[in-house]
Formats: C-alpha cells, sequence, structure tokens
C-alpha cells in the first residue's frame, strides 16, 4: 500500500489484516492465573487434525494450551490491568479480539463493569448470654466457567463454575460490599446464615437476607410488625452500597390506622473504611449503623412499624429480634 502525507514523498507500507472479532474468552474479566475457555473458529481443511494454536494475552504468548470439544483451554498470564487483544493463530489463519479484561484490585471498581452485592453481616465471636455466633457465607455458581470477583470473596478469589462454596465468615460485622462482573451477577446464588452453636440441638440459625444493587430503591424502607417485648432483644442495621457518609432518619409508628409517631431520631452511616480525601476510593466496607437502644415503653403496646427514609440517599436495613431465653433470631426485612 502507498500512502502519502501533504507535503511528503510517497512511502510504500505493509500491515496485516487479522479476523477481528473472531475470538471469545469466557470468563471475560479476570486476573493472572483465571483459568478461561478461548473459542475462536480457526480453520482447518482436509478435516485434519490441526495443532494447537498459539494463544497470545496483550502480546504475551501463553505457554500451556489445550483442546476441549470446540474450544481450548489455558490459564491468562501475568499483564498489567485493563482490557487487551486475545489472538489467537494456525498454520492458515490468526483471529483477535479485544476480549479479556485484566482485573485491578487496587483501582475503583468500575460501576458500569461490577454490580455491587451486599452480605450484612460477616461475624463470629461470643454474644450475650453466653451464645457463640458464627455466621456462614454460601454461593452458588451456575456459569459453566469461573466467576472472578473485583476482590478475593472471604477465603475464595474465584467462584468456580457448578460448585457451592461456603466458608465461616469473620472480621466484617459491618458487612461488605461484593463486586460481581455484571454478566455473570444474575448466576451466582447466595445464603448468609448465622447461627448461635451452643445451641445447635434446637436451632439451626437463621437466614440473613443479602442485598442485590439492583433491590436497592430510592424512598423509605417500611419495617412492619416488629415486637415490643422485654423478652426480647432488637437491633436494626442499616447500610448504604456505598463508603461513603450518609444520614437516616429512623421513625417508630403505630400499626393502627392512624399510624401515630411514636419515636424518631437521625443517625449517621459510616464505613469500617472510609474514602480518604483526593484519593481514589477502594473500599468495600459500606457505610452502616447499628441501633440496639431502640425505645420499647409504649403504654401497652404489642407491635410498632419502623420506617428508614435516606434523605435521598438509598438507605436498607433489617431488624433481628433476639429472644433472650433461647437466641432464636427473627429477621424483619423491608418487602
Amino acid at each position: 500500500m502507498t500512502v502519502t502525507d501533504e507535503g511528503d514523498a510517497p512511502v510504500t507500507q505493509s500491515f496485516v489484516v487479522l479476523n477481528a472479532g473472531g475470538v471469545t474468552v469466557s470468563p471475560s474479566m479476570g486476573k493472572r492465573g483465571t483459568q478461561v475457555r478461548i473459542f475462536a473458529d480457526l480453520p482447518c481443511p482436509g478435516h485434519n487434525i490441526c495443532r494447537v494454536p498459539d494463544v497470545f494475552f496483550g502480546g504475551v504468548q501463553v505457554l500451556a494450551v489445550r483442546r476441549e470439544g470446540d474450544h481450548w483451554v489455558t490459564i491468562a498470564p501475568a499483564h498489567a490491568p485493563g482490557l487487551v487483544e486475545v489472538r489467537v493463530a494456525n498454520d492458515q489463519t490468526t483471529k483477535s479480539a479485544f476480549a479479556f479484561r485484566y482485573i485491578d484490585e487496587d483501582a475503583p471498581p468500575s460501576e458500569a463493569l461490577f454490580e455491587k452485592v451486599l452480605i450484612p453481616i460477616a461475624f463470629s465471636g461470643p454474644g450475650a448470654f453466653g451464645s457463640q455466633w458464627v455466621t456462614e457465607v454460601s454461593v452458588r455458581n451456575d456459569e459453566p466457567f469461573d466467576v472472578i470477583p473485583w476482590r478475593p470473596f472471604f477465603t475464595s478469589a474465584n467462584f468456580p463454575p457448578g460448585a457451592a462454596l461456603t466458608a465461616s465468615a469473620s472480621g466484617r460485622p459491618q458487612g461488605t460490599i461484593v463486586y460481581i462482573p455484571r454478566h455473570d451477577d444474575e448466576s451466582l446464588h447466595y445464603n448468609v446464615l448465622v447461627r448461635d452453636t451452643t445451641r445447635e440441638d434446637d436451632d439451626w440459625g437463621t437466614q440473613i437476607p443479602v442485598l442485590r444493587e439492583d433491590e436497592l430503591k430510592p424512598g423509605p424502607k417500611e419495617l412492619l410488625n416488629v415486637p415490643i417485648d422485654p423478652r426480647y432483644r432488637l437491633a436494626l442495621r442499616l447500610y448504604t452500597l456505598s463508603p461513603e457518609p450518609a444520614f437516616a432518619k429512623v421513625t417508630m409508628y403505630t400499626m393502627s390506622v392512624a399510624g401515630g409517631l411514636l419515636h424518631e431520631r437521625v443517625v449517621l452511616l459510616t464505613s469500617a473504611e472510609p474514602c480518604q480525601p483526593n484519593a481514589p476510593c477502594t473500599s468495600d466496607h459500606p457505610a452502616f449503623a447499628l441501633i440496639s437502644d431502640l425505645p420499647t415503653n409504649f403504654g401497652g403496646l404489642s407491635t410498632v412499624g419502623i420506617r428508614i427514609d435516606g434523605f435521598g440517599t438509598p438507605v436498607w436495613g433489617f431488624l433481628t429480634v433476639t429472644n433472650n431465653e433461647t437466641q432464636h433470631v427473627t429477621v424483619i426485612s423491608p418487602e
């Protein structure tokens, strides 16, 4: 090909045309060491057994590639964070596409690429009245490939295909935000179980709700039919899906038709790892508040309602009702 620039003599140059868009990688996001499946329709004249193709991630050649049915399996090599070209070549054809993105744990996760999932409690340790609490978090991945979160999920750096993982979680009593690739978010299923191990013969535990990003809507949240009884202790936990501080108004009201005001307060939600001024925020600790001193003496009332209002910021929460004798926990969450 001959090219010219204004005022310059013609120059002959050559280039290679690749079959762009002919490569698909699953999963399409990950880190060094992620096992991936590569799909590329490479011709094989005469239907002979073709050699294993050469595979490059961002110009870095993969050392070990094996065929599995209609695709190849390999391990993503070390590379700087960002979107990279994946090139697959045999003796007849070269195909490529920008088909794999290396995750950067040290940079803020992209909201366009990751969905936020709130695991509200990760606590294991002693509690009131001789109780010994443990939090067990289970996740099942229905995808046929690894799902790689932005940061490791407690003890696991990835969710293997078709597997259900269970971990005893601790160190995050205020909860944690897990960032899941958006194209995989509907394939993961969660369960958070909190139980008192000193009473396993009588009670297996209580399921705690897990909050997905698309379930957090603006506007007030209502907790209904809350008991106020000295046999139980109440704890209200409030969250946002961000480490940024926020205010919320908590209102207690009667469950009667009139819905009379009983109690009102404004609380500040803060993160265990707040964002630093003028610096990229990489915290995965939500803003949080715990209220364990809700008033319960309202002239003979047995139940009340509680409203949570975030002053324009989406705030979510749930209430635990714990029996002082059996330690059985009942969860009341907004529906």
